[in-house]
C-alpha cells in the first residue's frame, strides 16, 4: 500500500527524442502510469510525469531545454550511463517477462532469489538503463526501524480485524510508547522516517478502528434482523403445530365417517354394481351407436371434404391448365409478334441499308458527276486554251509553210536552172576543149610532152571548176534539204496542231454531253 512506502522526494529526470513514443513504451513495458503532462506552445509534450508504485520519474524532450549543455543521450557517449533508476516491484518475474516481451534489451538477466531479493537490468529503445527488483532498501535500516516496519507489515498483511482488535486500547499505548522510544533513540535523519511511519500507522489504525466500528454496527444490525426473523419463525412454527393438531383431529373424524360410509357403501355397492352394469350396457350400446353415427358422419364429412377438395383441385387444375394454355398462347403470340417485329426490323434494316447504299451510290455518282463536270470544264478550258494556242502556233506555222513552199519552189527552180546551166556549161566546156584541142593540134609546134602538160593543166582547171560547181551544187542541195526538212517540220507541226484541235473539239463535245447528262 502507498502509506507503507512514502512518496519519495527524489525524482529522476530522463530525456527522450521521441517523447510520446517513449511514454507509450514505458507504460507498456514497465507498467508505469501517467500522472500528469504539460504541453508546449507548439502543442507537443513539454514535460510528463509517470509513476510506478510510490516512485515517480520526470520526462522531457532531448532538445530545447536548459539541460542540453549538461546532459547527453546514451548513444552520444558510447551507450553508457553514469547513473540508473531502480524501482521496487512486487512480482519481479512477471515484470521481467513483460519488459522482455515489449522489446527491452536485457543487460543483466533476472537472477535467482537471493537474500535481498532478485534484480534485473535492461535498456529502453533510446538507450536509458533501468533496474527493477524485489529488494526494498526501505526495509534494510537499523534493527528497531526494521522491527517497527515488520510489525506494521504484519498488521497490514494478515487478518486485519484480529490484529486491530489485539492492538486496540492499551496495546495502542504500548505501540505509541515503543514508537516514542524508537523516535528519541534514533538519529535525526531516521526520526523523520519514524515520524512518518508512526503517523501513517496511526492513520491506518484509525481507519481500521473506524472500519471495525462500522463492521460491529453492521453485525449488531444483522443480529437484530436475525432476532426478528427468529421470532417470526417461532410464531410460524407454533402456527404450524396448531394446524397439525387440528389436521389430526380432522383426520380422525374423517376416518370414522369413512368407516360409516363404507358400511353403507357396501350395501349400495351391489345396487350400484347392478345399476352400473345396466347403465354400462346402455351406455356401451349408446356409445356404440354414437360412435357408429360419429364415424358415419366423419366418413361422410371426409368423403364430402375429399370430393370438395377433389373438385377444387380439379377446378384449380383446369384453371392452371387454362392459364397455362393462355400463357402458352400469349407466349406464342408474343413470340410471333417478336419474330414479326424482328423480321420487320430486319427488313427495315435491310431497306435502310439499301437506301443508305443507294444514297451513298447517288452521292458517289453526284460527286463523280461534279468531279467529272469539274474535270470536263477544266478539260474544256484546257482544250480551248490549247485550241487558241494551236491557232496561235498554227498561223505562223502556216505562214512558215507557205514561205517554205515558196522557198522550195524557188530553190527547185533555181536548182533546175543551175542543172541546166551546169549541163550547158559542161557541154560548152567539152565543145570548147575539143575545139581547143583541135586548134592546138593543128597549130601547135610544141612537143608532145608540152602538149600533155598543157592538157593536164587544163584538166586541172576543169577539175577545179567542176569541183567548185559540185560544191555549189552540194550547197544548193543542202539548202534544198534544209528547205525540205523545214517543210516537213512545218507539216508535222501543222499536223500536231490539227490533232490537238481535233482532241479539243472532241473533249469539248464530251464535256457538253456530260454537262447535259448532269443537268
Amino acid at each position: 500500500m502507498a502509506w507503507l512506502k512514502p512518496q519519495t522526494r527524489v525524482v529522476p529526470v530522463l530525456r527522450y527524442r521521441d517523447l510520446p513514443a517513449a511514454i507509450e513504451w514505458l507504460c507498456s513495458a514497465f507498467g508505469f502510469e501517467r500522472y500528469s503532462q504539460s504541453l508546449g506552445e507548439d502543442g507537443t509534450i513539454a514535460q510528463a510525469q509517470l509513476v510506478l508504485g510510490s516512485g515517480m520519474i520526470l520526462l522531457g524532450p532531448a532538445r530545447g531545454s536548459g539541460f542540453d549543455r549538461m546532459m547527453r543521450q546514451p548513444d552520444e557517449i558510447g551507450d553508457v550511463e553514469t547513473q540508473l533508476c531502480y524501482f521496487i516491484v512486487a512480482d519481479i518475474e512477471t515484470h521481467f517477462e513483460r519488459a522482455k516481451a515489449a522489446g527491452a534489451q536485457i543487460l543483466m538477466a533476472l537472477e535467482a532469489e537471493q537474500e535481498q531479493g532478485s534484480t534485473y537490468v535492461c535498456s529502453d529503445p533510446e538507450g536509458h538503463v533501468w533496474s527493477f527488483g524485489s529488494y526494498d532498501p526501505w526495509q534494510s535500516g537499523p534493527k528497531l526501524r526494521r522491527y517497527l516496519r515488520s510489525v506494521t507489515t504484519l498488521w497490514t498483511d494478515h487478518d486485519k480485524r484480529r490484529v486491530a482488535a489485539t492492538i486496540a486500547g492499551s496495546n495502542t499505548a504500548v505501540l505509541l510508547v515503543l514508537g516514542s522510544v524508537l523516535y528519541f533513540s534514533s538519529p535525526s535523519y531516521e526520526r523523520q522516517m519514524l515520524a512518518r511511519d508512526l503517523m501513517a500507522t496511526q492513520r491506518q489504525l484509525t481507519e481500521e478502528l473506524a472500519a471495525k466500528a462500522e463492521a460491529e454496527t453492521a453485525v449488531k444490525t444483522t443480529g437484530s434482523q436475525l432476532s426478528s426473523e427468529r421470532k417470526s419463525r417461532e410464531g410460524a412454527e407454533k402456527a404450524v403445530k396448531a394446524t397439525s393438531e387440528q389436521l389430526m383431529l380432522e383426520q380422525s373424524a374423517r376416518a370414522s365417517a369413512e368407516f360409516n360410509v363404507k358400511s353403507v357403501g357396501e350395501q349400495l355397492a351391489q345396487e350400484r354394481v347392478a345399476r352400473e352394469a345396466a347403465s354400462k350396457a346402455y351406455r356401451e350400446s349408446t356409445a356404440l351407436r354414437a360412435r357408429e353415427r360419429t364415424e358415419r358422419d366423419t366418413i361422410e364429412r371426409t368423403a364430402k371434404g375429399l370430393a370438395d377438395q377433389l373438385a377444387r383441385e380439379q377446378a384449380v387444375k383446369e384453371g392452371l391448365q387454362k392459364a397455362q394454355a393462355d400463357v402458352q398462347a400469349q407466349i406464342s403470340e408474343l413470340r410471333a409478334a417478336g419474330q414479326a417485329m424482328e423480321r420487320a426490323a430486319k427488313e427495315a434494316r435491310d431497306q435502310l441499308g439499301r437506301e443508305r447504299t443507294a444514297r451513298e451510290a447517288a452521292e458517289r455518282i453526284a460527286k463523280e458527276s461534279r468531279d467529272q463536270a469539274t474535270q470536263d470544264k477544266a478539260a474544256k478550258d484546257a482544250a480551248e486554251r490549247a485550241a487558241k494556242d494551236a491557232r496561235d502556233v498554227l498561223a505562223p506555222l502556216r505562214a512558215a509553210k507557205d514561205a517554205a513552199d515558196k522557198a522550195v519552189a524557188k530553190l527547185s527552180a533555181d536548182l533546175a536552172q543551175e542543172q541546166k546551166a551546169k549541163e550547158t556549161v559542161t557541154r560548152q566546156l567539152k565543145e570548147y576543149r575539143d575545139a581547143q584541142l583541135a586548134k592546138e593540134a593543128s597549130l601547135s609546134s610544141d612537143s608532145p610532152e608540152a602538149l600533155i602538160k598543157k592538157a593536164e593543166a587544163r584538166a586541172e582547171q576543169e577539175r577545179t571548176a567542176r569541183a567548185q560547181a559540185e560544191q555549189t551544187l552540194k550547197e544548193a542541195e543542202a539548202e534544198l534539204s534544209a528547205a525540205r526538212d523545214a517543210k516537213m517540220a512545218s507539216e508535222k507541226s501543222a499536223k500536231g496542231a490539227w490533232q490537238a484541235l481535233a482532241k479539243e473539239r472532241t473533249a469539248r463535245q464530251k464535256a457538253e454531253r456530260a454537262a447535259v447528262d448532269a443537268k
